[in-house]
């Protein structure tokens, strides 16, 4: 069962003060978050204030859906009535406290893992390579913060004996917290590369931080050919038994590597005997992964033999939960990457986001290493299902038929296995619903998925959601504590899709939305986005759907606010006063009252008791551009007297708001009531510390699909504008100019980005294809190929077109399928 322990109990382990009226209260789940509560009557929230956010915020609300356990670090709430109060003065320092007094209850080996990358599918493939042997906890996901790692520790239960978490840090200090909680026996150093650079003095530094997490370790696992980590294990840790595998003879495994067309072999000498494995991965990463996994598996005295068997049937590990379009006009949410339940949770308040399906679909194979019973599981998963609303419930997996008569959704269907559920697919009909998939690797569950995804061609935009939020986050810290945000999804957020961004910006509490027209606005209500949203470019014939769908219209001459007067008079008197946002020009020169309007203006406007104004604003014409600097403060101070005299003839101060993205990072003084976040929100920067920070969200990619040998004098394409100069290895890649490819790209004035290399495009792009010279690289049909993303920045790729950032999303049209994904 989950750890349970009274309010009382975890009080007197972390509280420094109490307001107790339930003090025998069980507690067997940990919140950080509001949004995500599923088990409310035995959750212990933690009320966390952050940069940008404060839990306690959120009480209120959560008392009245029936929350009862808190711990806060605002004194004052040990008077809150009705509920167990704990007060700590840093909740992140209680939370943490109560992981590491759970975590000493417990003995058996744990093994700690740190490093740049591949931190996670380590910790995966390590968990499947070890089922058979030990029932192993881990950490969900990515969960290797300040934060996730207390949350991870908090899983173990008395019937494991293995633990395999991450541990990752992104400032110094954070490490020796996070050893502290996890007092780990065996220690990883998995590589040391890049990512948080920029808050450590040097890379040495930084693995020393890292390195912290080893103290307790009887024995720390490396490789050794990473100079740097051998350098700083060595020197903090003289006394302490290290385990390395590398190239060298004087390594515990010492490894050589071979690659073929399809596979690689990897050779190793342990303990004299000399080992072989091979493996369907060609990239150094998965390779350095493998060899880290192999050398614990054979220190943990497992058959050499039985570790080759399954090493040899990993399989890569999906590091990402996808939204995409399904059958039927569904919505397919695919998270085949793993099943325990706390990634099941994650991935259920996914498929609740999807709210303009009132039918939800559960596909779930059975969860492997639960460490419960299955009732117990059972009780679990009807506790899901109500919570979450589930209407279709679909088990696959000989422990899910066992509970079939006790699972309480209305819909209910379970199978042996993946075979047979897909021998009865035709007997299901999909329809304008939201389906989770989700289900351990062993039931490649990924197979239900393909028959379910809607058939589109291979091209396709990824739009990362956590890039999203990450981007959200930089300017957020930037705004002062009072500062609204209003972020930009118009043009179907910048060709991204608007209803899959809309609804990840209301989870994380954005004040408005922005679209142009009416029509997206409707779109959003439609989905369930209840945020207020402002309409950009609203056309005054639909007033009236407007009004009825609470879109705030954007004002900006005289004869819209009369009309919008004349429509509000048939209007029912509770939407009344209806908000609207006034537009004032200062010196763009597009749309907008002028200054010698504002007094007539404001006379109407206070004439009109109708109206109330939400919002003034204006817009920025050059705030990206440090050359425009003067003007921008012209227009500032203009806005400024412009709002001044409206405002007083008015008699009230509306919410004023002028910057876009390039404003708050370039002109913080004029944040004012509230801020336009745009193309920063998608990852486009505009200063040096916003590229820095920024993470690119969107990316188009491609397939190859069809490889073709060319001999010199032969020719490419349509007009034969490529001859080949010598014997060539060509590519057809599914992309052409109708999927937003400008077919001046063609014959060899870009490229398109193979497994990281450059392969010119050859000869003219076509509708739906192009060629890509693919002489020097490896590649293979199915090869993906990115366009612009993560390697290829999408502000370097509209350069070479001699344009901007949005012109390329926007171009992109939507017979592209969209793939929304996150960790």
């Amino acid at each position: 069962m989950p750890a349970q322990y009274t309010v009382e109990q975890i009080a007197s382990w972390i509280g420094e003060d109490s307001s107790l009226q339930n003090p025998d209260s069980r507690i067997s789940t940990l919140s950080i978050d509001s949004r995500k509560l599923v088990n409310k009557d035995n959750v212990l929230f933690f009320a966390i204030k952050g940069v940008n956010h404060d839990g306690h915020q959120y009480i209120p609300g959560l008392l009245e859906e029936g929350v009862r356990n808190f711990v806060v670090s605002d004194i004052s709430m040990l008077k809150t009535k009705g509920a167990n109060i704990i007060y700590a003065p840093n909740v992140v320092k209680a939370l943490q406290a109560l992981a590491t007094k759970h975590r000493e209850a417990f003995t058996f080996p744990v093994l700690a893992i740190t490093g740049s990358n591949g931190k996670t599918i380590i910790k995966e493939w390590l968990s499947e390579l070890l089922k058979a042997d030990y029932n192993v906890v881990k950490s969900p996901r990515s969960y290797n913060s300040q934060v996730g790692v207390p949350l991870s520790i908090w899983q173990i239960q008395s019937s494991h004996n293995m633990g395999v978490f991450e541990a990752g840090i992104s400032m110094p200090g954070e490490m020796s917290k996070l050893e502290r909680i996890l007092k780990p026996d065996w220690g990883l150093f998995t590589n040391l590369g890049e990512a948080h650079s920029e808050n450590f003095t040097n890379k040495y530094n930084k693995a020393l931080e890292k390195a912290e997490l080893f103290k307790s370790c009887s024995r720390i696992f490396y490789r050794k050919d990473h100079e740097l980590i051998h350098e700083v294990v060595s020197h903090v840790y003289p006394n302490t038994e290290t385990v390395t595998w590398g190239e060298g003879p004087e390594n515990n495994l010492q490894v050589s590597v071979g690659k073929s067309y399809q596979d690689t072999k990897i050779t190793g000498v342990y303990k004299g005997d000399k080992l072989e494995l091979t493996v369907p991965f060609m990239d150094k990463g998965s390779i350095e992964n493998i060899c880290h996994c192999w050398l614990i598996c054979l220190e943990l005295g497992l058959d050499s033999a039985e570790i080759k068997k399954r090493i040899e049937q990993l399989s890569p590990i999906a590091m990402r939960l996808e939204v995409k379009r399904a059958l039927n006009g569904s919505m397919l949410v695919n998270d085949v990457y793993n099943a325990d339940l706390g990634s099941l949770e994650i991935a259920l308040d996914v498929l609740n986001r999807q709210t303009e399906y009132s039918d939800r679909v559960l596909i779930l194979s059975d969860i492997l290493q639960s460490g419960l019973t299955a009732e117990q599981l059972c009780e679990r998963l009807n506790v899901l299902i109500q919570r979450f609303n589930i209407q279709k419930f679909i088990g696959i997996g000989p422990v899910m038929q066992q509970m079939h008569a006790f699972l309480e959704a209305p819909s209910v269907k379970t199978f042996q296995d993946t075979e047979s559920f897909l021998r009865s697919f035709h007997r299901f009909h999909f329809e304008k619903c939201a389906l989770l998939v989700k289900g351990a690797r062993p039931f490649r569950l990924e197979r239900v998925c393909q028959r379910i995804e809607e058939r589109v061609h291979e091209t396709r935009m990824e739009i990362n959601l956590n890039a999203v939020v990450n981007n959200l986050n930089h300017f957020r810290k930037q705004l002062a504590p009072n500062t609204k945000l209003m972020a930009m999804v118009k043009a179907s957020s910048y060709g991204s899709g608007s209803i899959q961004i809309a609804k990840l910006l209301a989870f994380h509490r954005v004040d408005y939305l922005a679209v142009a027209y009416a029509d997206e606005g409707i779109e959003l209500r439609d989905a369930g986005v209840s945020l207020p949203i402002m309409v950009m470019s609203p056309e005054m014939k639909g007033f009236d759907q407007m009004v009825h769908n609470r879109l705030e219209p954007e004002i900006y001459n005289f004869k819209m606010l009369e009309a919008f007067r004349r429509n509000l008079n048939d209007t029912e008197p509770e939407l009344l006063p209806f908000p609207v946002h006034i537009m004032l020009d200062t010196g763009m020169k597009r749309l907008g009252f002028e200054e010698h309007e504002i007094e007539a203006l404001a006379y109407e406007l206070k004439a009109t008791p109708g109206i109330r104004i939400a919002s003034v604003l204006s817009h920025l014409a050059g705030a990206d551009d440090a050359i425009h600097d003067s003007f921008t403060q012209r227009q500032i101070q203009r806005f400024n007297e412009m709002y001044a005299r409206l405002s007083e003839i008015i008699g009230y101060k509306p919410m004023k708001h002028i910057l876009n993205s390039a404003g708050i990072s370039r002109h913080p003084h004029a944040q004012f009531d509230m801020v336009r976040l745009g193309i920063g929100l998608y990852g486009v920067a505009r200063t040096e510390d916003d590229r820095k920070k920024l993470e690119p969200v969107i990316s188009l990619k491609s397939e190859i699909i069809q490889m073709k040998e060319v001999k010199a004098g032969e020719s490419v394409g349509y007009g034969r504008q490529e001859i080949a100069a010598k014997n060539m290895i060509t590519a057809t890649v599914s992309l052409g100019y109708a999927d937003g490819l400008a077919r001046r790209l063609g014959n060899r004035r870009s490229y398109l980005l193979v497994n990281g290399n450059q392969a010119p495009i050859v000869g003219n792009i076509c509708m739906d294809m192009c060629m890509i010279d693919i002489t020097n690289v490896e590649a293979e049909v199915g090869t993906e190929v990115e366009i612009f993303g993560v390697h290829r920045s999408l502000t370097d790729f509209a350069k070479e077109l001699d344009t901007i950032p949005y012109e390329v999303l926007t171009s992109v049209p939507p017979r592209v399928k969209r793939i929304y994904f996150q960790e």
